[in-house]
């Protein structure tokens, strides 16, 4: 592979030094992502160029991306993201009652071991637990990646702040949050990502900040295509919810591993639903 400089686009570094690699079928796609532009810094780039003479003369190929080591936006994301566009207007059946209750409850303990009010909300969706938490009083901040959702989130909640953001760019966030609450999201990263987004959790959290998560249960990493037997919503959200999603799946042991050096508040098995698990940690503060 060529030496290159590395660069740093949306908060995230690429360069070659990069351990994930991913070809994409046209460079059109490349530029629409947002993670490259014709405007930005990439443009001058040895990286840029070539693709752009290849391309002139038709025989850009998608090793490109590997021979130059860059790091592009990963299908798992995309695909996952072009799914909840599409089910983003049925999505409200999942929020059933015996669910929203759960989730209510768990938002409520929450709150109860938050050291102030600022709040940040990651995945958020249809802005369903933005709302929830707003309603406690307290100050929200929401992002997702879908544009679908955040414009049903945005029309229910008008006065609401919610960013259209990527959960792998958390680090780039202002910070300090006095609470990080990331339900029904974290399972479409891959396992090293996770890994990422629980370090940039503790960068933006305040001291004695809260980080409350659920993930689920069980082993490895697929794309599945249908919703399962518990899936919220029964019979008629499994048949409008469908369409290709990432999940990674965990056993305690691996979480645990994950979240050392927080303090664990509390933690219990998610009974509706898909079920797994829920976590509420704290952010240690560390004597001056």
């Amino acid at each position: 592979m060529r030496d290159l400089p590395s660069y740093t686009a949306r908060g995230r570094y690429y360069g070659p030094a990069s351990s994930q690699r991913h070809q994409l079928s046209d460079y059109r796609h490349i530029l629409a992502s947002g993670f490259l532009s014709r405007d930005s810094t990439w443009t001058s780039s040895p990286l840029l160029g070539h693709f752009e003479r290849e391309t002139e003369t038709g025989a850009w190929n998608p090793s490109s991306v590997v021979q130059w080591g860059c790091v592009m936006p990963d299908e798992h994301v995309e695909q996952t993201i072009a799914t909840y566009d599409l089910i983003a207007p049925d999505y409200k059946l999942t929020a059933t009652p015996e669910m929203r209750t759960w989730e209510e409850g768990s938002m409520r303990r929450f709150a109860g071991f938050l050291p102030g009010k600022r709040v940040l909300v990651p995945g958020c969706g249809d802005g369903r637990d933005s709302r929830f938490l707003a309603s406690l009083g307290l100050e929200i901040t929401s992002f997702d990646l879908s544009p679908q959702m955040l414009k049903i989130a945005r029309a229910a909640d008008p006065t609401g702040n919610y960013i259209l953001m990527d959960l792998r760019d958390i680090e780039t966030l202002a910070g300090p949050f006095d609470g990080i609450h990331a339900s029904g999201c974290l399972y479409h990263l891959r396992k090293p990502e996770f890994l990422q987004f629980v370090s940039g959790c503790r960068a933006i959290l305040s001291p004695g900040g809260v980080f409350y998560l659920n993930m689920k249960e069980g082993q490895g990493e697929r794309f599945e295509d249908r919703p399962g037997p518990r899936y919220p919503g029964g019979a008629e959200a499994r048949e409008r919810l469908q369409g290709k999603r990432f999940y990674a799946y965990y056993q305690r042991p691996e979480l645990l591993s994950v979240l050392q050096g927080f303090e664990i508040l509390h933690e219990q098995k998610l009974i509706p639903g898909d079920g797994g698990f829920e976590f509420w940690v704290r952010e240690p503060i560390t004597p001056e």
